[in-house]
């Protein structure tokens, strides 16, 4: 939230756009504007943009509201900063508890083709190349797949209310996977087993976005439990 006269809160709302504030689902440039009058008195030293020294000043100003994650708040701030007309800014930066929609735990996607819950407990023990699946759950068929990686037991609702035919994750614990729905198959693959893959698309993220940066992959083994 920033105060700045009116003839520059366009300017204003812009730069912060561009720094990225105003982002609500497919909507950007996303902001909220009122008037009002701001009241100051320029000290020795200062050099007002508006007013006299030493006397008290009212200018009619807007106040600009936009909305950014917390990731570009410094950014956005610097953004207003740079270009409003003030020397001292009056900037509000306000936490607030608002869900980001585009973030959030684990993907759901749909298999090309159904498959039985045995070749579906099979084909995850194969690419994840896990040495033994907890599981419970007796779906028809599995189609739609829920993933969280890592604990994310706290998830299996979730993952139910979507439909999903299968849920995969990991650090279940016993009665969670014992009342877990009958009709959704509930794996437990291991925490490092479901995490391991997070190496390669690391290494993809880099190479796309840091074409110059030199990048080594790990080969070895690294996980702590041991099966026998």
């Amino acid at each position: 939230m920033v105060y700045v006269p009116e003839a520059q809160a366009e300017a204003v709302r812009t730069a912060m756009a561009e720094a990225g504030a105003g982002h609500i689902g497919n909507y950007s440039h996303c902001s909220w504007q009122t008037t009002g009058g701001g009241r100051f008195k320029a000290l020795h030293g200062a050099t007002p943009y508006v007013g006299e020294m030493g006397k008290v000043h009212v200018e009619t100003e807007a106040r600009v509201e936009v909305i950014c994650p917390k990731r570009l708040a410094g950014k956005v701030v610097a953004a207003a900063t740079a270009i409003h007309p003030y020397e001292e800014p009056a900037i509000d930066v306000i936490p607030i508890a608002n869900a980001d929609p585009s973030v959030g735990y684990g993907v759901v996607g749909d298999l090309d083709k159904e498959l039985t819950p045995m070749e579906f407990l099979g084909l995850v023990k194969e690419r994840l190349e896990c040495d033994s699946i907890r599981y419970n759950g007796t779906p028809r068929e599995v189609r739609r797949v829920a993933i969280c990686t890592g604990s994310g037991s706290e998830f299996i609702g979730a993952a139910h209310r979507i439909d999903a035919d299968a849920y995969v994750t990991a650090d279940i614990k016993y009665h969670q996977l014992a009342e877990s729905p009958s009709d959704m198959l509930v794996l437990d693959i291991g925490h490092y087993e479901s995490e391991k893959v997070t190496k390669s698309i690391f290494r993809d993220v880099l190479t796309r976005k840091l074409a110059n940066f030199a990048r080594y992959e790990i080969s070895r083994v690294a996980n702590p439990i041991k099966y026998f």
